[in-house]
């Protein structure tokens, strides 16, 4: 059965292009500019349901961290999240692709999927203050 999240379009850049220098696995914070700058430079849309299970391209998901004083933000998927891998997992922060719908004209598609998310998963009325790590 297909999955409707399958026919979404979703940021990516192919994996010899973001790993030409050197190969990583999760959080990337050294060089960070340097990342973003690749990222804009080379990404593409592709549809998810393709990209799934297919190394030659990476999947963009920003990820936003949030805390206040000493205390961080976390949460659990629950029966009905939409990622059904995820139940029952703990998240220290909130992220998802970057679809077609954050292009927004001169605003950017990184801070703006990274926002979309935030406000789709969290209740927060208040100032952030946006910080790269």
């Amino acid at each position: 059965m297909k999955n409707n999240k399958d026919e979404e379009q979703i940021l990516v850049v192919k994996s010899d292009i973001i790993f030409k220098k050197e190969k990583w696995q999760g959080l990337k914070t050294d060089n960070l500019d340097y990342c973003i700058d690749l990222i804009k430079n080379n990404c593409e849309f592709k549809r998810r349901g393709d990209m799934e299970n297919d190394p030659s391209f990476q999947q963009i998901i920003p990820y936003a961290l949030f805390n206040y004083k000493d205390k961080y933000f976390v949460y659990k998927y629950l029966e009905n999240a939409g990622e059904k891998r995820l139940v029952d997992h703990c998240q220290v922060g909130v992220g998802g692709h970057i679809n077609k719908d954050d292009i927004n004209s001169g605003q950017d598609i990184l801070e703006q999927g990274m926002m979309r998310e935030w406000n789709e998963e969290v209740d927060f009325r208040g100032n952030l203050l946006q910080k790269k790590l």
